[in-house]
Parts: C-alpha cells; sequence; structure tokens
C-alpha cells in the first residue's frame, strides 16, 4: 500500500516506525535522545539560513512531492499567529497559492478551534507517549510487555510523522482514535495491576511463628514491626 501510494507522507510514516522499532535496544536511554533531538533542532534554527522547519521543503522521496506547500503552509500559519490564536480563521485560503489544501493535522486543529486547541491536541500525545514510558517501567523485565508498549509507542510516533504530511480525514481518525483507546486500555490495565498488587500486600493476614523462650525475655513480640503483620509468639 506504501509503495503504490506513491507518497512521502506514507513513505516517512512507514520509515518512522520502523525508525522508532529499531530504537528497542535504546529504550532506557530515550530521555537523552529525546533532549538530545531537541538540543539539534535548536541548533539548526540557529545556524540554517532559513527556520528550522523549511526541512520539511526538502522532503521528496517520489519525485513528486509538494514538500514545499508543506513547509509554506507551516510558515504562513506561524506568520499568521494573530488571525487564528483565539477561536481559529476561516480565511486562511486568502494567505497564499493553494492555502486552502491544509496537509498538516497540526495545522487544521489551530486553524479550527485556536491555540487551546492546539496545545490540547498536542497534550493528548505528550500525555499518551508518558503514560506508555510509565507502563514499560512498571513491567520492565517482562519483555513481552515491554514490547507491546514499545509497538504501541512506536506506532503513535509514526502518526506524529505523518500528521506533518496529512491531514486526517474521517476514515483516519476513526483508525487514529482507536490506537489512543489501545493505548489508553493498555497502560490503565498495568496501573490497575499494581495498584491491586500492593492492596494484596497490605491485606495479607498475619504470619506466625513458634521460637523457644530462650530466644528472648518477653511473651509475645513483633517480628519487624506491626506493618509487617508477622508475630513471633514464644513458648515456655
Amino acid at each position: 500500500m506504501v509503495i503504490t501510494s506513491n507518497s512521502s507522507t506514507s513513505l516517512l510514516a512507514l520509515a518512522a516506525s520502523a525508525l522508532a522499532i529499531a530504537f528497542w535496544p535504546l529504550r532506557k536511554q530515550m530521555t537523552l535522545i529525546r533532549r538530545g533531538f531537541a538540543v539539534t533542532l535548536v541548533a539548526l534554527h540557529l545556524v540554517m539560513h532559513g527556520p528550522v522547519w523549511a526541512l520539511i521543503g526538502r522532503v521528496d522521496l517520489t519525485g513528486s512531492s509538494s514538500g514545499y506547500h508543506r513547509q509554506m503552509l507551516v510558515d504562513m500559519c506561524i506568520r499568521h499567529f494573530s488571525d487564528w490564536w483565539l477561536l481559529g480563521y476561516k480565511d486562511y485560503n486568502l494567505w497564499g497559492f493553494l492555502m486552502f489544501d491544509m496537509c498538516n493535522q497540526f495545522v487544521v486543529q489551530a486553524l479550527t478551534g485556536g491555540l487551546v486547541t492546539l496545545v490540547l491536541y498536542i497534550t493528548i500525545f505528550k500525555r499518551s507517549f508518558r503514560a506508555i514510558g510509565i507502563a514499560r517501567k512498571r513491567v520492565e523485565g517482562d519483555r513481552r510487555q515491554e514490547w507491546l508498549f514499545w509497538c504501541l509507542g512506536s506506532a503513535l510516533f509514526a502518526n506524529v510523522v505523518a500528521h506533518f504530511g496529512i491531514n486526517y480525514m474521517f476514515q483516519l481518525s476513526e483508525y487514529f482514535f482507536i490506537l489512543l483507546g489501545c493505548i489508553s486500555v493498555a497502560t490503565f490495565g498495568v496501573k490497575q495491576e499494581v495498584r491491586q498488587a500492593k492492596v494484596r500486600v497490605e491485606e495479607a493476614p498475619a504470619k506466625v511463628e513458634f521460637v523457644s523462650a530462650l530466644d528472648a525475655e518477653a511473651g509475645c513480640l513483633p517480628l519487624n514491626g506491626p506493618r509487617q503483620g508477622t508475630w513471633r509468639l514464644f513458648e515456655a
């Protein structure tokens, strides 16, 4: 499907998912990798002749991509921030040639809902990645469970990359919401399992051990404190 579509966006989304899966051996260093990526973008923005989002215009994997249009769409959205920040903007087609074609999902959120909508939409990704990371750490040691969460994160990362090249129609949005639902259920399930395990430990019945009177001076003393729920009963 990706090859026959002859689309740079679909090729990049597939490459992004493959790259994310390839980072599996570095899963414990992702914080450092994310910070390094952010620093790299800032450095490129400072040394490049144009803005860092101009890199979008140089993406052409098929020889017929409209990367320049996608670059200008982001550029015009940033330049006309005062037009859409409150409640969105409906005359974006007047910004330039073919500006009516909003092939960027983040730009769609900005122009149809304003700054609050855009921030909340980005927050969905932030919270989803965070939940996946926390859940993976909670099941660390269980490679099957870890691999499940890593694949969910890879699929979500592929959607982030695709967002810069296409606006999600109703059909695509359905699949995207299904992915978010899977992430929510999987991460919440791990959280509940951990919580129930803690409850079972706290509600465990007290243990009783019988020892000789030669080992103690009193008749009944706690072994490791009252929270451990274990007592030693001494026989005369």
